[in-house]
């Protein structure tokens, strides 16, 4: 099930690979959707796809520019996040979180029932940006420092007002998932040639250092002279 604004579907991405988002024209909030991505554009979008009545939704995908967070640490809430501009892509996991598609606020929640979630005021939620969890994701990813669009997040999260005061935790709870439709894959090959070109070229340096030359006084021959040997000639035998 997705929730959006309906008066937003085109989000662009600083990206390597997934370059823009869509949400088709079909879809509508409340709405089961399945994601593709055109790799030769570096578009995604999500489309509609028919929904089991009998059978209830088992992931929830809020398309939001923030997110609220209540309970503090009396609710964990697991969540993929997808960046996109001062927008984000959220996918609970497990847990709840506040919404507000339109004027009015709303929890969204998966695999918890009512009654397991913390009492709920609305005075008592603390709101999390995009911006806010990017800082976040620049550090959980080999690239995502600089390409902190190109990957799949996977997040704890939980917060609220306490005691007057606000209070965020966000953490790693698994491995960032790629999604940079193979340009990681080109950077790491670059950079091991790049590794291997300079290792071949200390070793070569190693081969081209300027011998210095050995200095010699005299050539043999005058080193045996000066020692008092001579070279033997008829002489020595008294020859006439």
């Amino acid at each position: 099930m997705i929730v959006f604004d309906e008066s937003k579907r085109v989000f662009p991405r600083t990206a390597l690979g997934i370059k823009e988002i869509r949400i088709a024209d079909d879809v509508r909030m409340g709405d089961e959707v399945t994601f593709d991505v055109d790799v030769n554009t570096g578009t995604g979008i999500y489309s509609k796809i028919e929904s089991n009545p009998n059978e209830p939704s088992t992931e929830v995908t809020l398309v939001t520019n923030e997110i609220g967070l209540f309970g503090g640490n009396k609710l964990e809430t697991i969540i993929d996040v997808v960046l996109m501009g001062e927008s984000m892509v959220v996918t609970i996991v497990k847990g709840a979180v506040v919404i507000k598609p339109d004027e009015n606020a709303m929890i969204a929640s998966n695999q918890v029932y009512a009654e397991q979630l913390p009492d709920f005021r609305l005075e008592d939620v603390v709101w999390v940006s995009a911006d806010y969890l990017r800082g976040f994701c620049t550090r959980f990813g080999k690239y995502a420092d600089m390409y902190t669009e190109d990957y799949l997040y996977e997040l704890s999260v939980s917060g609220g007002i306490i005691g007057g005061m606000s209070s965020i935790v966000v953490s790693k709870y698994a491995d960032s998932c790629d999604m940079s439709l193979g340009k990681f894959a080109e950077l790491e090959r670059r950079e091991e040639v790049h590794q291997q070109a300079l290792k071949a070229k200390a070793l070569a340096s190693m081969f081209t250092q300027p011998v210095k030359p050995i200095e010699i006084d005299s050539s043999p021959e005058e080193e045996l002279v000066a020692d008092g040997y001579e070279d033997a000639d008829d002489d020595d035998f008294g020859v006439q």
